[in-house]
């Protein structure tokens, strides 16, 4: 089914998924390295080749760009995503055709939309590279306890199972709590909402995001683990 299938009533669909795709990714290599910019000219060819050892983040620039097969019926880029962009043509927030479109990426979101995509001038800025490496083995040990926990208890006890679920996808929760968040307070005699002025975003995330210990987990974590997710869905949907 497509996009242009809407409105139609299909029969005899086969529907296919992953089973707790999130915390399977945890278990593939992430930035394990502080982030720092790439001093060299690279190609999109560069980061793909170096891809294994490596993380990369960078915003790339890309014109007249395209899908290779109008009627693909999953889009990568999103709109809501893009940080500048011009011309679009979209498909339920889903870019379907762009004069030029802005994005951050990882070297996962990279190839994805490569395979997906045609354009005319694709361009790489602020390129930033961080050693990948697997996650600590006593992290990864307790994910696959959970993944078993979970397992063993689904259509057995509803309660434990749903707790043992919860702290399965607390491990991908943790990674991706919003660093800085606005301060906001009620005025309790007025019920009105005050919000604090915006302090700078580096101080305030050196003061209360690395130096709280009770942040274990990198944010990095879970930008990656949502890339590698999305392009192994993507990897699932091309087997049909």
């Amino acid at each position: 089914a497509d996009r242009g299938s809407a409105g139609w009533v299909l029969n005899g669909i086969v529907c296919k998924d992953f089973v707790s795709r999130y915390p399977a990714a945890m278990l593939y290599k992430m930035p394990m390295d502080k982030f720092r910019p790439v001093e060299s000219y690279f190609s999109p060819q560069d980061i793909i080749d170096h891809s294994d050892r490596y993380a990369f983040l960078f915003v790339m620039i890309v014109t007249d760009v395209e899908l290779r097969d109008p009627f693909y019926p999953m889009p990568m880029l999103q709109k809501s995503k893009l940080l500048h962009s011009a011309g679009l043509i979209e498909d339920n927030g889903r870019i379907i055709k762009a004069d030029i479109a802005v994005i951050t990426f990882t070297e996962y979101d990279l190839m994805l939309f490569l395979d997906i995509y045609k354009y005319k001038d694709l361009q790489l800025s602020d390129v930033n590279y961080a050693v990948k490496d697997y996650l600590p083995k006593w992290f990864t040990d307790y994910v696959f306890q959970l993944f078993k926990d979970k397992s063993e208890l689904k259509n057995v006890d509803p309660v434990r199972y749903a707790i043992a679920k919860a702290k399965l996808n607390s491990c991908y929760g943790l990674c991706v709590q919003k660093p800085c968040r606005k301060e906001i307070k009620e005025d309790y005699q007025t019920g009105l909402y005050i919000t604090k002025p915006r302090e700078d975003l580096e101080t305030k995330y050196n003061e209360k995001y690395l130096k709280n210990f009770n942040n274990i987990l990198p944010y990095c974590w879970g930008v990656w683990i949502t890339a590698v997710s999305m392009y192994k869905l993507y990897e699932l949907r091309s087997l049909d």
